[in-house]
């Protein structure tokens, strides 16, 4: 009887630190992206922020992002598996909601004519492709700890023609916001977990 005691102990244990562990590899994956983004404003603001400049900003700072967290990313995909005993294809899943609010976001919504200078249809592309993407994510992972991510971007669209010329860079700050409610709110989930 003890010896089931003990077991039962150290799974919780376990179980406890598989948690924690997919949650800070969530925390760590927008705080990447937070890093990135809030690069991108502080070298705009020294350097301009033309398309051509923010292309390329974007490109590199996506391929950064995307080599530094791919251990972290592959662990996370790993965890989730063992989560919830899905196949391999949560990557493809997630892969496809990002296709889908990019193709949404930046193809389509320009396309509407639904803003009135270009300031705000970046804004509105930005917050639509992220928070469409991201809550796609948030579909497929589960993770509640996410849904700041993309409900804060949704909740400030409706706020853009409001920012004026300042469109660009409040959606920016909006993302930054949401982002980092998510890593925190990620971070105390794992220590939720570790205190179990």
């Amino acid at each position: 009887m003890e010896d089931v005691k003990e077991l039962k102990s150290v799974l919780e244990r376990v179980e406890s630190k598989l948690i924690a562990a997919g949650n800070i590899y969530g925390a760590l994956t927008f705080s990447a992206w937070l890093t990135v983004m809030t690069g991108y404003y502080v070298l705009s603001g020294l350097l301009g922020n033309g398309y051509v400049e923010s292309l390329v900003y974007w490109v590199i700072g996506a391929v950064i992002v995307s080599y530094a967290t791919k251990k972290v990313w592959d662990r996370y995909i790993a965890v989730l598996v063992s989560e919830t005993g899905r196949e391999r294809r949560i990557g493809l899943e997630i892969l496809a909601s990002w296709i889908i609010g990019g193709l949404i976001g930046w193809v389509i919504i320009p396309c509407l004519g639904i803003t009135t200078t270009p300031e705000e249809t970046v804004a509105v592309s930005l917050l639509s492709f992220l928070g469409i993407s991201l809550a796609g994510q948030t579909l497929v992972t589960g993770d509640k700890e996410e849904i700041p991510s993309f409900l804060v971007p949704l909740l400030g669209l409706p706020l853009v023609p409001v920012a004026g010329n300042q469109a660009t860079l409040w959606a920016g700050f909006v993302v930054a916001f949401g982002f980092s409610l998510t890593i925190a709110l990620y971070l105390l989930s794992a220590f939720k977990a570790i205190e179990r």
